[in-house]
């Protein structure tokens, strides 16, 4: 019998390296089990547990799971002792929004990358691709604007979220957000320094 729970995703996608910093940050190692399917097995993997398919899904049971990053790290919450990720109590409300914008953002990468994965060049829309990079473009001038120069204490869902945002916009988009945002460069640098499992689930070249 396996043992559940166990987090189902892939390295490359971006919402379940989310789940997997936070599952090593919390040192939820010996309770949360991991499943990284090869990639050509993956969609079909995640199908027979999911209607939706999408990863990553905490499997609970053999016909029990949960499905969307945030669902999970909430989840994973419950198991620690407060403070945790910060996304429950009074204080969680500034946290849990800066999680949905976080995930508003690299849901307009995913759209750019699959217009441009599945239609051929005569058949994109560069007109949506605009749009989506235009709300990357201005969620990322909104975190200049608004994040600290030294992450906060404790490192909170929304502060972890964004470093592997950050580090995903480098994987896909060759970094080229990172001219116009030093100061979110010093800030993704001290988060490393601070969050060694980003480090050790980095979708990029060591």
């Amino acid at each position: 019998m396996p043992d559940y729970p166990i987090l189902l995703t892939s390295p490359p996608s971006p919402f379940g390296r989310v789940a997997r910093v936070a599952r090593l940050h919390l040192g939820l190692q010996e309770k949360i089990a991991l499943d990284l399917p090869a990639p050509e097995t993956i969609k079909e993997t995640a199908r027979a547990i999911s209607p939706l398919g999408r990863i990553p899904i905490l499997i609970l049971g053999e016909t029990d799971f949960i499905v969307d990053s945030r669902t999970i790290l909430s989840y994973f919450d419950q198991l620690v002792p407060d403070p945790g990720l910060g996304l429950t109590g009074p204080s969680s409300v500034p946290v849990l929004s800066k999680l949905a914008t976080v995930m508003g953002l690299l849901d307009s990468a995913l759209l750019i990358l699959y217009e441009k994965r599945f239609h051929t060049p005569e058949h994109r829309s560069e007109d949506w691709i605009a749009m989506q990079y235009g709300k990357i473009l201005e969620t990322l001038t909104y975190f200049s604007g608004t994040v600290q120069p030294e992450p906060a204490e404790p490192v909170n869902a929304g502060d972890l979220a964004l470093a592997v945002a950050l580090e995903y916009l480098d994987f896909r988009f060759e970094g080229a957000w990172r001219a116009d945002h030093p100061g979110l460069c010093d800030w993704l640098e001290r988060m490393n320094a601070r969050v060694p499992t980003l480090a050790e689930t980095s979708p990029l070249p060591a």
